[in-house]
């Protein structure tokens, strides 16, 4: 696995970063898709504003959510390390709490909106997850599996650190598989019959944090 995936000048562009970053313009684009079924009156300039805003409440809350795990001692690096030390949970709920209390002040009830924005973040999560994988983060307990991973690279993320160069269950990519027929459901069963007026508003999104829920409680065995 290749933490820093490769240089320009003296500056290290990490894999993590950079996958965290590409999970972000496809979730985007996903979400442009959906533009003709959010009936924003302040049209595709009200969109945008709304996608600053999860942005920023997706770092927010992802670093906060960090420093509430690791602890006051990783604070510096924390705070100023964007290409890495994201919580994903944070992420989502500093995002849903931007998004509710933007789309109230509009005067748009949140799920209404909501249900139209959870493919693009299931979509969105899984590119992000191939850059922990590069990373080395967020893997799993050793494994005899024949398709256990072994991280080499001391800029691994492994801990504990004599975790280096064992197989170690790729949970990394056991969540990208789970993301993506989480899109796939969504895109393909639940939106359709949202957008048929079959399913109420709001049981997209729970269907997602359902899913999710399922899918990340079973991959946290390993």
């Amino acid at each position: 696995m290749r933490p820093i995936l490769f240089h320009i000048g003296d500056h290290d562009v990490a894999t993590y970063g950079l996958m965290t970053a590409s999970g972000w313009v496809l979730g985007i684009y996903c979400w442009l898709r959906q533009l003709p079924h959010l009936h924003f009156r302040g049209g595709e300039r009200e969109f945008w504003h709304l996608v600053y805003l999860l942005i920023a409440g997706a770092l927010v809350g992802g670093k906060l959510l960090a420093f509430v795990y690791y602890g006051a001692d990783s604070a510096g690096a924390l705070l100023t390390n964007l290409s890495s030390g994201f919580v994903y949970l944070g992420g989502m709920i500093g995002s849903g709490l931007c998004g509710f209390f933007f789309l109230r002040a509009k005067g748009y009830v949140f799920f209404e909106k909501a249900d139209f924005f959870a493919a693009g973040l299931a979509i969105g999560h899984a590119v992000g997850r191939v850059g922990c994988l590069g990373a080395g983060c967020c893997h799993g307990v050793p494994t005899t599996l024949p398709w256990g991973v072994r991280f080499t690279d001391p800029a691994a993320a492994v801990f504990p650190r004599e975790w280096l160069g064992i197989p170690l269950h790729p949970t990394q990519l056991y969540e990208v598989i789970g993301e993506v027929a989480i899109f796939l459901a969504l895109v393909f069963y639940f939106q359709r019959r949202r957008l048929a007026g079959t399913l109420a508003p709001g049981l997209v999104s729970m269907a997602y944090l359902a899913m999710y829920g399922v899918m990340r409680f079973a991959v946290d065995f390993w």
